[in-house]
């Protein structure tokens, strides 16, 4: 499988999702209980600027995380965000460069497929608050749900929330989003 492929059309189908958005929806719930679509949204051009970051070469701990990534235009922002990603990772070689995330060094080949990670998870997150399809092919869901992530990510004060338990013969996307801390039935209210 090419992974540099996955990536692209993972990101091509979040570019759909994100330009689906309208502007009422903003302020609506996501599955994550701290973040509105707004907020998911700027959390989604976040990790696209610092993945784009870290594949120059550059630590994630001299990253600004704290700002607003969106402005007054999230679609915008997003699929700006999306070509700096794109062109990060035009060259096969980053597969083999080393990124330092926030959460430690991991080779440039699992630094992107935690990225296709973020993006069908946080796609799964929009996607649920905004009423439309997640619409993510099934090897892009499986390679997501491979990334290796560090062992101590989930729990308070962690990037990720406590897994959500789901039966063992759930379907990919539901173990990837309990995974990661969300109930695979949330709907919003």
């Amino acid at each position: 499988m090419d992974l540099l492929d996955c990536h692209r059309r993972a990101l091509a189908r979040t570019e759909e999702l994100v330009s689906h958005v309208a502007p009422d929806r903003l302020g609506a719930p996501t599955p994550c209980p701290a973040w509105d679509v707004l907020a998911l949204m700027n959390h989604l051009v976040l990790g696209n600027r610092l993945y784009a970051w870290c594949a120059r070469g550059r630590s994630a701990h001299d990253f600004d995380v704290h700002r607003d990534f969106v402005g007054d235009d999230p679609v915008e922002a997003f699929l700006a965000s999306a070509r700096d990603i794109d062109r990060a990772l035009s060259d096969p070689a980053v597969l083999e460069r080393t990124f330092e995330l926030r959460y430690g060094r991991f080779p440039g080949a699992d630094a992107v497929a935690i990225h296709i990670m973020e993006l069908v998870t946080h796609g799964w997150d929009l996607a649920r608050a905004t009423g439309q399809p997640l619409g993510m092919a099934p090897d892009i869901v499986e390679t997501a749900l491979a990334a290796r992530l560090p062992g101590d990510a989930h729990g308070p004060g962690r990037p990720l929330a406590d897994r959500v338990a789901v039966a063992g013969d759930a379907e990919p996307l539901d173990r990837l989003v309990a995974g990661l801390g969300r109930d695979p039935a949330w709907a919003p209210a």
